[in-house]
């Protein structure tokens, strides 16, 4: 997913609606190239979807897209001390982090 594309998915994902030239206008994108990634993209045609008005949703709702694991589970640290964790551990923080989202 490059930039443009996350871009627009933060746009459709927060909102209660949004048009192409909507988006196309709040991303200063031409409209083509924006509904390029809209009828194209696969993450689009699995994250989004467009009503009889043209109107385009999120089929999960968010303020931001999320970019990771540690979105959702609320660790950041190294890789070492990732595996330190046990599975109850790891799981509860992945727990925590989903109540935060909502999820």
């Amino acid at each position: 997913m490059d930039i443009i594309e996350r871009d627009i998915y933060a746009l459709i994902a927060s909102g209660d609606g949004i048009k192409a030239r909507e988006i196309a206008k709040k991303l200063n994108k031409d409209r083509s190239t924006v509904n390029h990634y809209l009828y194209n993209s696969p993450y689009m045609k699995d994250l989004c979807y467009r009503d009889e008005n043209y109107e385009w949703y999120g089929l999960i709702r968010q303020s931001r897209p999320h970019v990771g694991l540690g979105d959702y589970s609320g660790y950041y640290g190294t890789v070492a001390e990732f595996l330190e964790l046990t599975e109850d551990e790891w799981f509860q923080m992945l727990t925590e982090g989903l109540c935060r989202y909502g999820s």
